[in-house]
């Protein structure tokens, strides 16, 4: 299986090399490659035209790898939801086959139940649907999202670069069963 990563660069950055380096190590033939805004480009003009840039070239490397998923870590807002319309059309036009997976770090439930065009757009155009809560998932569902078509997953975070009794320290998680997703081995 060959896996083509979008990375938009300025967040998860560690959550999504853990991710390509899972999915190696499980046999998958991966690729990594900027999508999105990259946190580069100021003004809404220039921003659009990075977007595309972006896209045009996830596309061509799709294209030389013969990609059979792109990976997209992404939200659910209404600015990724721009971002992400605009890169699936431009890889769809390439490859109507291609599946694209998103998974979201996030969704704001305003977006979820709004009735945006680009909104069922990307929902309609992907193939699999990633979310980190059982919450986020039921509201795909509610809005007609079939069950097979979104996902509760974990992130996966290799164990050396976090310091979990610092985490606990800091109050971010309050007990430790609750640490077990940080340890999460490889998507099956």
């Amino acid at each position: 299986m060959k896996i083509l990563f979008g990375l938009h660069g300025t967040t998860h950055t560690e959550i999504a090399q853990s991710e390509i380096d899972a999915f190696r190590n499980a046999g998958a033939e991966t690729e990594a490659c900027a999508y999105g805004n990259w946190g580069t480009a100021n003004g809404m003009l220039n921003s659009l035209k990075l977007v595309f840039q972006n896209a045009r070239d996830l596309k061509k490397k799709a294209a030389i790898q013969k990609t059979d998923i792109v990976y997209l870590n992404t939200a659910f807002d209404f600015k990724t939801l721009v971002r992400d319309s605009i890169t699936i059309f431009i890889l769809k036009r390439y490859d109507r086959n291609l599946k694209i997976v998103l998974k979201f770090h996030g969704s704001e439930s305003d977006v979820v139940f709004s009735k945006s065009l680009l909104k069922n757009y990307v929902l309609r155009k992907a193939s699999l649907l990633l979310t980190l809560s059982s919450e986020e998932r039921n509201n795909f569902l509610r809005i007609g999202v079939p069950p097979e078509k979104v996902q509760v997953t974990a992130n996966v975070i290799q164990k050396d670069l976090y310091n979990m009794n610092r985490i606990l320290k800091k109050g971010r998680i309050d007990r430790r069963d609750q640490c077990a997703f940080i340890c999460w081995p490889v998507y099956a």
